[in-house]
């Protein structure tokens, strides 16, 4: 936030302004992360990735890529791995609500049927 101030004219005492540079800094966060994510996989194994950062990480310090690979690692980031390729796996997207999709099946071929007729 110091670095905006001193290159910018904001007012950060806006709350508005204040929630959308959080906003820019967190997506641009996440899409480092994802890249270091994909960083990481290139190496398959914890120990050859370890002693690897990439160049983005050299000066931000060791500490902190130790951190992400020790992250990347864990059982909670390879369950959500399991779950990303779990749901490719699937057929149909369902993104219809609370309703159950046999429901929405059976609306289409009602729909379908009247077309036809």
């Amino acid at each position: 936030m110091d670095e905006i101030t001193m290159n910018f004219e904001i007012d950060l005492k806006d709350s508005r302004l204040t929630n959308y540079v959080n906003r820019l800094y967190n997506g641009r966060y996440r899409e480092f992360k994802a890249e270091l994510s994909a960083y990481y996989k290139l190496h398959k194994m914890h120990d050859v990735a370890l002693p690897n950062p990439p160049l983005e990480m050299l000066d931000r310090g060791v500490d902190q890529w130790v951190e992400l690979c020790n992250h990347f690692n864990s059982d909670k980031f390879r369950a959500s791995l399991a779950n990303i390729e779990n749901r490719s796996k699937k057929k149909y997207n369902h993104r219809t609500g609370s309703r159950p999709l046999s429901y929405i099946v059976e609306e289409m071929a009602v729909i379908s049927d009247y077309r036809i007729a």
